[in-house]
């Protein structure tokens, strides 16, 4: 029941009528503008009751601030400049380990293609040892029977 009495107050906003021609005729408000008008009423100074001393005073003190904001703008206009040049030099960083990462994408897949064309060739030399081997046994025997063979008919 609240929640349904606040959404009502929020969106039906209350009635009023605002100073000069600024909504055009509209004479509804937010709930926002309603307790930010209650909060600060009027802002305007009267200088009719002051005297020149006090006038002064008050423009030097409205001096100051301004000073005050304008130095803090430009520091502040300062700081996001050199934010601005962070980012570019983190822009160009990022493009370059981009350019170190693809060559090191095209060496490990160069040094993948190596390795199996290395394993082939390992490979072909195994079988060639394999099919070496058979034949040294085989010129070994021959060689051994010849051996025997002239031993038992010359001895």
């Amino acid at each position: 029941k609240q929640w349904y009495q606040r959404r009502v107050a929020i969106t039906a906003g209350v009635t009023q009528s605002y100073p000069g021609d600024v909504l055009s005729g509209y004479s509804g408000g937010s709930l926002l503008l309603q307790s930010e008008r209650s909060a600060a009423p009027d802002t305007s100074l009267d200088f009719t009751s002051f005297d020149k001393s006090q006038q002064l005073a008050l423009l030097e003190h409205q001096d100051t601030y301004i000073q005050e904001r304008e130095r803090n703008i430009k520091t502040i206009y300062s700081k996001i400049e050199e934010l601005g040049q962070m980012m570019s030099r983190l822009s160009q960083m990022v493009a370059q380990q981009g350019d170190t990462i693809s060559l090191l994408d095209t060496n490990v897949t160069d040094a993948q293609l190596n390795v199996e064309a290395a394993h082939s060739e390992l490979l072909k030399y195994f079988q060639n040892i394999s099919s070496n081997r058979w034949l040294m046994f085989k010129v070994f025997g021959i060689l051994i029977a010849f051996f025997i063979i002239f031993v038992i008919f010359m001895a």
